[in-house]
């Protein structure tokens, strides 16, 4: 039976992930085995918890909106159609690339299905491929095409049309294949794959997959030992909502953890509520984190997958999830550490600058909508930022005060201005 095992102490575990000839999981301090009930109780005896390694770690559950198929010629999703994505204008992010800020040089990782790194809008930037699920090949392949499109939104290029261009378009990206042809993988394999993804110096890393369950997972434990290592972890918190807790590992307390809107900036009831439940199996309640687009998201299509879908000039899919949410919260972080220089405070100043409409309750949007703009402002402790050749970031430790913008449309997210009692009825009403 093969099972994973954490234990405190990484000589323990590596005394016995050679006993039993298993493969060390440092990332947990653990090890994963194949063993038997008797051995499992032998270590269990030891101090060690045990989880059984299944397939259990999918992609959100996938969201099927045909009318998206039906209304596209006259929406934004239509090539014909000039102007710019509508998410990318309200979140800052084409204000931002006109200053000339596209990601370069800032590092995603993304633990997903594959890539097509044969696709014109990703071609030019993976720095490093591993095949966690047919560990022998060596060649970048996504039969499923899930792991292509998370990539485009972070990084895409829009090199076939352009305004189907990715958040940060400059920025290089490893891809660690952890899911099968059907988008599910084993445990183990998924933290071997953050393991390695932070081996090649990812400074940001990007999870559109989940367990299924809100309880903590050793997935969970690795998502929030990277944080606590200065990676900065993005998460998409699932698509089973509404009456269904964020999934592990969004629910790890230091990564980010994302919900999906649409383009006018509505929650996506898909998108799974909080609170998440922690390691210590209590809620914690400043979850979810932000809010994205996830819904009629336009991404780069793999040639290599089964299924194809609603796709677009036969090189782009319009797709659904918060799935793809997430890697648009990774590549607005891919901006701002270039504009910045600095990840420390991304979550905390995204979370600041946030648009809150006021419709919804913190458990559905978070703090609201991202404005990545905004966020990089504060950032610089400017009002309005200036084109990339007049920044000077060799100064970071000497950015003034953040400026303290009109806070009626927030609601505060560091230091809630909601009294438990009204976050109560407000979640009761939510559920009758």
């Amino acid at each position: 039976m093969r099972t994973i095992f954490m234990s405190e102490s990484c000589q323990r575990d590596h005394f016995l992930s050679m006993t039993f000839s298993g493969q060390k999981l440092p990332l947990i301090n653990g090890f994963v085995a194949d063993v038997n009930e008797e051995d499992i109780k032998n270590i269990e005896a030891k101090g060690y918890l045990a989880f059984r390694d299944e397939k259990n770690v999918h992609i959100p559950t996938p969201i099927q909106e045909v009318y998206a198929a039906e209304q596209w010629p006259s929406t934004e999703c239509n090539p014909e159609y000039k102007q710019p994505m509508r998410q990318m204008v309200d979140s800052g992010v084409e204000k931002l690339i006109k200053k000339g800020f596209i990601g370069s040089g800032v590092h995603i990782g993304v633990a997903d299905t594959g890539v097509d790194a044969s696709h014109p809008d990703i071609i030019s930037r993976m720095v490093g491929f591993r095949d966690f699920v047919e560990r022998d090949n060596t060649n970048p392949k996504d039969p499923h095409g899930h792991g292509t499109a998370v990539v485009g939104v972070a990084a895409g290029s829009g090199a076939i049309i352009s305004k189907f261009h990715g958040v940060a378009p400059g920025a290089k990206y490893s891809h660690a294949r952890v899911l099968d042809v059907n988008g599910s993988g084993y445990t183990s394999d998924i933290i071997e794959g953050l393991q390695w993804l932070s081996s090649c110096g990812c400074q940001i890393i990007n999870l559109s997959l989940g367990s299924m369950s809100p309880q903590w997972t050793p997935v969970s434990t690795a998502v929030q030992n990277l944080c606590k290592q200065g990676i900065l972890v993005i998460v998409a918190a699932g698509n089973d909502g509404p009456r269904v807790q964020i999934q592990a590992p969004a629910n790890a307390d230091d990564c980010v953890t994302v919900v999906g809107c649409n383009a006018a900036g509505e929650y996506c009831e898909f998108s799974c509520i909080g609170p998440a439940i922690n390691e210590n199996e209590e809620e914690n309640s400043d979850k979810p984190d932000i809010m994205a687009w996830g819904r009629n998201i336009v991404a780069p299509l793999s040639s290599q997958a089964v299924s194809k879908g609603f796709d677009i000039s036969g090189s782009y899919r319009v797709m659904n999830g918060t799935s793809f949410a997430c890697p648009f919260i990774s590549g607005c972080a891919a901006l701002y550490i270039e504009a910045v220089g600095d990840i420390k405070n991304f979550k905390k100043h995204i979370k600041e600058t946030a648009f809150d409409s006021q419709e919804y309750i913190y458990f559905q949007e978070g703090c609201g909508r991202v404005n990545i703009y905004s966020a990089i402002a504060v950032g610089l402790g400017v009002e309005e930022i200036p084109p990339k050749d007049n920044i000077d970031n060799s100064q970071d430790d000497c950015v003034p005060d953040p400026i303290i913008e009109d806070t009626s449309k927030n609601k505060g997210c560091f230091g809630l201005v909601w009294p438990f009692w009204s976050l109560f009825f407000a979640v009761n009403s939510f559920f009758s």
